[in-house]
């Protein structure tokens, strides 16, 4: 699979961060990016994806200067890649998942502001946020609240819900202009899936949503999703051309 890695260890401090190339089913290509950070813990552990974004709000007492460094070194490399995907005049777009418990936090908030900022003078580069780690019952004024803070950094935002939810009606209510699933890089067989799938894209279109997938793991769960209706792809078993 093609894809591009940021791993700068004077400036990330231990995190890395994959950009996965996301293809758009059925209309070009765009010049579009999954962000998937990745850390090693003190005591020696890997951690991929959500697993390292959500390190530090785990626990009842959130470790907020862990959370904050996290997405101050997400951003940083985001900045980075962007900054090197702009070199032939063509701009990319990233798509940043954020970790919505944190958010809620002033000084992550502040931070995620300051490396947005940075991203906006040093690039020409845009930003997609992927809103996720929603708690289990959410209401529009803590969507609304979230959202006041990524609006300005950003060409759009998306939410991640838990995969059970179906009614995505609250999100369309709060100007979220798409949905996301993530298979998280396993080999699910497709006939378990395929009905959860389409369900998920029926409620996306209803409610005027862009569907996402993230984690294809194959070729046959690739045709599903496409056929599900998916918008946008990404995974290994995603092989889109590279712009």
């Amino acid at each position: 699979m093609d894809h591009s890695t940021i791993n700068d260890n004077a400036a990330s401090k231990g995190i890395t961060t994959e950009f996965w190339p996301l293809v758009v089913s059925g209309a070009p290509a765009e010049n579009l990016f999954y962000c998937v950070a990745e850390l090693t813990n003190s005591s020696g552990k890997v951690l991929r994806g959500d697993d390292a974004l959500i390190a530090g709000s785990t626990e009842r007492v959130l470790d907020q200067a862990r959370l904050t460094n996290t997405v101050t070194e997400v951003l940083v490399n985001t900045r980075k890649f962007l900054k090197s995907r702009s070199a032939d005049g063509k701009s990319a777009t990233a798509v940043v998942p954020i970790n919505a418990v944190a958010l809620s936090l002033d000084s992550f908030a502040t931070a995620f502001a300051k490396g947005c900022r940075q991203i906006a003078k040093n690039t020409n580069g845009k930003l997609v946020f992927e809103l996720s780690n929603l708690p289990g019952q959410i209401s529009l004024d803590y969507l609304d609240n979230l959202s006041i803070l990524m609006f300005p950094f950003c060409r759009h935002y998306i939410a991640r819900p838990n995969p059970a939810w179906t009614d995505f009606s609250i999100f369309t209510n709060c100007n979220f202009q798409g949905i996301s699933f993530h298979l998280k890089d396993k080999a699910w067989p497709t006939d378990q899936i395929q009905p959860h799938l389409e369900k998920f894209c029926r409620s996306a279109l209803e409610n005027r949503l862009d569907p996402y997938i993230h984690g294809v793991e194959n070729e046959a769960i690739l045709n599903v999703a496409r056929r599900a209706g998916f918008k946008y792809l990404d995974g290994s078993g995603v092989h889109p051309p590279e712009s």
